[in-house]
């Protein structure tokens, strides 16, 4: 079981960390960009079952001479459907490129808020684990057979109330998006 969850921790952790250095390693310069794709896709995947939407959102833009195209929206997030909703083709608009690959670009670059609870817990399960690890050895303090119990109660009521609050906030951007 300890073996399991340090593969969840480690997991939640690199891809935290990873999220942030996406939007926090780089210099990025904006420039001037024109949106050649906004449009969403509904599709019919079984008669008993709604549709699915697809959002394909696009831009083009120039930097020294070249022509790039690019489809990345926010920094580790799929919501195109927030630019197909804000944006129409030919609209000129502000996309920001790292300074050392202009090839890369995103529209929204704004540091991902949902990093900072998968780093979090995975702290708390790498913690968990430690204590988990050194409660089973021989000899061990009673502090620490309560502190791995009481931490594993912790996580698992992160994760219960995290998910809930995740649902209520997505429920409630769906509810105010002035256009959907």
């Amino acid at each position: 079981m300890h073996r399991a969850k340090l593969i969840l921790a480690l997991i939640l952790l690199g891809y935290g960390s990873y999220v942030l250095y996406e939007a926090l390693a780089f210099e990025l310069v904006p420039v001037q960009a024109v949106v050649i794709e906004s449009r969403e896709s509904w599709t019919r995947v079984h008669n008993e079952r709604p549709d699915r939407v697809s959002f394909y959102f696009a831009y083009t833009y120039t930097v020294d001479g070249q022509s790039y195209t690019s489809k990345r929206y926010a920094i580790a997030r799929r919501d195109k459907g927030e630019g197909v909703c804000l944006y129409n083709v030919g609209d000129t608009i502000t996309a920001y490129i790292r300074a050392d690959d202009p090839s890369w670009a995103v529209v929204k670059p704004d540091r991902p808020r949902f990093a900072y609870p998968f780093i979090g817990l995975g702290l708390l399960i790498l913690i968990e684990v430690i204590i988990g690890l050194l409660a089973e050895r021989p000899h061990s303090q009673e502090w620490l057979e309560k502190t791995h119990r009481r931490l594993g109660a912790v996580i698992g009521m992160t994760i219960f109330v995290g998910g809930l609050a995740w649902v209520a906030y997505t429920l409630f951007i769906v509810a105010t998006r002035e256009c959907v």
